[in-house]
């Protein structure tokens, strides 16, 4: 017995939502615009600043005005750590989140197992991030004002665009998490066929899927 024809509208959309995601995700994570720093100096030499989790100020930084003075990931703070961490493991995430999605387009049985798999990572893209921007916005600005605020410096500290692409991104998680939600419940009567369900729930069976 053919099982009945399926509509597979959500599956493409959380699928959209989450290479959109994905994209996001990445350009977050290797862009340097996480926090933008202004030190102002009162005789006029100026200093613009501005890092990502893949390009940080050295650690112990004698000299502030040494742009060149670059930091690696095991000369980072505990808390940088994390954050790079979680952000690398979050894009994982999603792209093992990706690919369940385009294999679920090819499935005919099993669905609802498959949509139960994509919600779980969807959540944990979606905790993994929240994690990040969490521990960046209350730990970097009270170091940049830490370290330069001194000798007469003032320093404007903001994050950056590349930490709010971050924000963006779990809103797109909360997106797909809800429709992989939707579609446990959906795909949870996947092994019906037109013999087995009820004439009142044909027509409703068909643009349900």
């Amino acid at each position: 017995m053919a099982v009945l024809p399926e509509n597979n509208v959500m599956r493409y959309c959380s699928l959209v939502a989450t290479i959109i995601g994905i994209a996001l995700t990445a350009t977050s994570l290797f862009t340097d615009h996480w926090i933008d720093v202004e030190v102002i100096n009162p005789k006029g030499h100026n200093l613009y600043l501005h890092r990502g989790l893949m390009q940080w100020v050295c650690i112990n930084q004698k000299d502030i005005s040494d742009r060149h003075c670059i930091a690696k990931y095991p000369l980072y703070p505990g808390w940088l750590k994390s954050v790079f961490a979680c952000m690398c493991i979050g894009l994982g995430t999603q792209s093992l989140l990706c690919i369940c999605a385009i294999i679920s387009l090819f499935m005919k049985r099993g669905k609802m197992y498959i949509s139960v798999v994509c919600t779980a990572l969807s959540f944990i893209s979606f905790l993994l991030i929240t994690i990040s921007i969490g521990i960046f916005s209350g730990q970097a600005k009270p170091v940049y004002f830490e370290t330069y605020v001194y000798k007469g410096l003032t320093v404007f500290c903001h994050l950056g665009w590349s930490y709010w692409l971050s924000v963006g991104v779990i809103i797109i998680s909360i997106l797909c998490t809800s429709l992989e939600t939707v579609q446990i419940f959906l795909n949870s009567n996947m092994g019906y066929t037109s013999s087995t369900l009820p004439p009142e729930a044909m027509a409703t069976w068909k643009y349900t899927m």
